[in-house]
């Protein structure tokens, strides 16, 4: 490559490094260069107290039904596997694998406990902040509008 080539290359190279992603060279009428804003703005300048982030409980009572069907999946686990092992011990009696599949048999069942058991606390939990939240937000709410009337009434 002779070097007229190569710098011409370089040229190209860093005149692309110094554009913004969107193709626009920064310096370019139109091209106003990298900006920024956050995805919650909505593009308006004044996002305070408006309508631009809204929560609710739904997302804490949804996870709470997710742990609550965990927990009775590990319920009816628990029972299914019972069940299954009634009859192993007198069928197999002498058998060495009888003995090991006890101890795993054992270890499962600790283990769907747990996982029952932990999924029973979520739930509750889960369900518990959901509340807190609803009370919060009416309180809040209650708050900003009794705020309002004030205001309202002292401008008279």
């Amino acid at each position: 490559m002779a070097t007229e080539e190569a710098s011409a290359c370089w040229h190209h190279l860093i005149e692309l490094a110094g554009r913004p992603r969107d193709g626009a060279a920064v310096n370019s009428p139109g091209g106003e260069g990298a900006r920024m804003s956050l995805a919650s703005a909505g593009g308006r300048a004044d996002t305070g107290g408006g309508d631009g982030l809204e929560q609710s409980a739904g997302p804490w009572i949804k996870a709470a039904g997710v742990a609550g069907d965990l927990r009775e999946g590990a319920r009816s686990s628990l029972a299914r596997l019972g069940a299954s092992h009634r009859r192993v011990t007198s069928e197999g009696r002498g058998l060495e694998s009888v003995r090991a599949l006890g101890a795993v048999r054992s270890s499962w069942e600790a283990r769907l406990r747990d996982v029952r058991d932990e999924c029973d606390a979520l739930d509750a939990g889960l369900r518990n902040v959901a509340g807190l939240h609803d009370d919060n937000e009416h309180r809040v709410k209650s708050s900003f509008q009794k705020r309002s009337a004030d205001r309202d009434g002292d401008a008279r």
